[in-house]
């Protein structure tokens, strides 16, 4: 809309060489299931198109990724490697997502936005509003980014959000929108 702000740091983007990832690999492989799971198939799929989209710099709607599985099974670990894979920049997003509150900037400033062992069971409304925040945030065009006693200002941040859920206790995965 014409106006002007400062960014004043960026990714930092590891550039792919030959090297030994084996120990990546190995993780994710077993993490998923093994690489014949289609998990495995989607997570590299999802990762791809996200990284693509920051090397390009360009918004691109991408689904939300979650990570459910037994506590200290390595879901953080995981969203640590995604985060290094976009840039290295990363943000808690579940205040903003879930409308504890309406202060975004922190949001804008990341490439990856995370919700990790945030929270447990919640109401079919909560989770329903869940849902919208990811919608409104994930899949427009630009989203309006708000810092207390600041403007607001349109943008369209490169982001992609990854959710890493406990699957034990069963009620802690009452935290995502429903299916």
């Amino acid at each position: 809309n014409g106006d002007k702000f400062l960014v004043t740091k960026g990714p930092t983007i590891i550039e792919a060489r030959p090297g030994d990832g084996s120990f990546v690999r190995d993780f994710v492989v077993k993490l998923l299931g093994g690489s014949d799971q289609p998990q495995y198939r989607n997570f590299l799929a999802w990762l791809q198109r996200a990284r693509r989209a920051v090397l390009s710099g360009k918004r691109n709607q991408l689904p939300a990724l979650v990570v459910a599985g037994d506590a200290g099974d390595g879901k953080s670990l995981l969203v640590e490697i995604v985060k290094l894979s976009l840039g290295g920049r990363s943000a808690s997003a579940y205040k903003y997502l879930s409308g504890q509150t309406r202060f975004n900037s922190d949001l804008a400033s990341a490439e990856l936005l995370t919700v990790d062992d945030d929270a447990a069971a919640r109401d079919r409304s909560a989770r329903t509003e869940f849902a919208q925040f990811i919608k409104a945030t994930l899949f427009t065009g630009s989203v309006s980014v708000e810092g207390k006693g600041t403007n607001s200002i349109q943008c369209a941040p490169v982001q992609a959000l990854i959710i890493a859920v406990n699957s034990d206790p069963p009620h802690h995965l009452r935290v995502l929108p429903e299916l």
